[in-house]
């Protein structure tokens, strides 16, 4: 029998371009297949192999990451970059929060007024 995988939310859901990849997906793959290939080619001449190969998979990173294979926190990789620099480099650490509230202040102001009144009502002798 033929069974069918549905999601249980429609959000969910990512309509597939070339068998099991969505547009995302290949557009990524064959931006990455010719970043790899043009800079393999540029990079045989002047190193080893290894080396040229190991350089390639590095440059094949980002594609690999923008492809939405890996997606942290369910949002695309860009999002999540933007939000990690955000909250990471341009959001201070340290936040400054002053609280204004009004019936503090009014009990300081007349916390304020007493003290004058009681200095001027006491006066003190002096023995000579």
């Amino acid at each position: 029998m033929i069974e069918i995988e549905i999601n249980q939310d429609i959000r969910d859901y990512k309509t597939k371009l070339i068998g099991p990849f969505t547009t995302r997906q290949v557009i990524c793959i064959i931006l990455g297949g010719v970043t790899v290939v043009g800079a393999y080619n540029l990079l045989q001449p002047y190193l080893t192999s290894d080396t040229a190969t190991f350089i390639c998979m590095i440059l094949a990173s980002p594609f690999v990451l923008m492809s939405g294979i890996f997606e942290p926190h369910g949002m695309k990789m860009e999002d999540f970059l933007r939000a990690s620099f955000v909250s990471l480099v341009l959001s201070p650490t340290v936040r400054k929060y002053e609280l204004e509230n009004s019936y503090n202040k009014q009990l300081m102001e007349e916390r304020k007024k007493k003290k004058k009144k009681k200095r001027k009502k006491s006066k003190i002798k002096a023995y000579k």
